[in-house]
């Protein structure tokens, strides 16, 4: 006798965790290559697949992604290859459509103080300990030298906001839906490592 299959509830359940895995972890789960494949097949899964390919045109419309995908895109603006800078931008995407649980939701108060101290705070050298001393746990991580941090609210027309780091060495941060350049505010140290 067959085993009953699993539901479309139980389909969207696994993709919605793996797509979290996989944003946190982007090396380890083979890269934007897969957060394409993990999105298409939710969007498929949603009946959203027109939504997917407005997020997609928009991307190419902020110049966030482009030949070489978002990963030269984030390669240029940072000045070296960041998988984990990569996936922020798809978390953005993921955060906008609901496929994304944060790790914390900053209050509005929280999250306006974020927006409002970002990028003053470049004009200066940072550790990851000032932004964790001043923000507090972020809403989103990544948890290698790679570093990203990430300060949203419960309301996904909220935008995100991204720290940007090596090591311990806050490079910039990133945010708005403008163009994808201007987005980035760079500490000293990370206007010297673009070169």
């Amino acid at each position: 006798m067959n085993a009953p299959g699993r539901t479309v509830d139980d389909v969207r359940a696994y993709l919605l965790d793996q797509i979290g895995r996989a944003l946190r972890r982007p090396s380890a789960y083979g890269g934007e290559v897969s957060l394409i494949l993990l999105f298409r097949v939710l969007a498929f899964t949603d009946c959203r697949e027109q939504q997917r390919e407005e997020e997609l045109a928009a991307l190419q419309a902020r110049e966030a992604s482009g030949a070489a995908m978002v990963i030269g895109r984030v390669t240029a603006a940072l000045g070296s290859r960041d998988t984990n800078a990569m996936a922020s931008v798809y978390t953005e995407a993921a955060y906008r459509q609901g496929w994304l649980s944060l790790d914390r939701a900053l209050p509005p108060d929280e999250y306006e103080h974020v927006r409002q101290t970002a990028r003053p705070w470049c004009a200066e050298d940072r550790q990851l300990s000032d932004l964790l001393a001043e923000f507090g746990e972020p809403s989103v991580r990544w948890p290698t030298s790679e570093g990203c941090l990430g300060y949203g609210t419960a309301n996904p027309a909220d935008p995100l906001v991204f720290f940007h780091l090596k090591g311990s060495v806050l490079l910039a941060t990133r945010f708005g839906d403008g163009d994808f350049f201007a987005g980035f505010t760079y500490t000293p140290a990370g206007k010297a490592l673009r070169g």
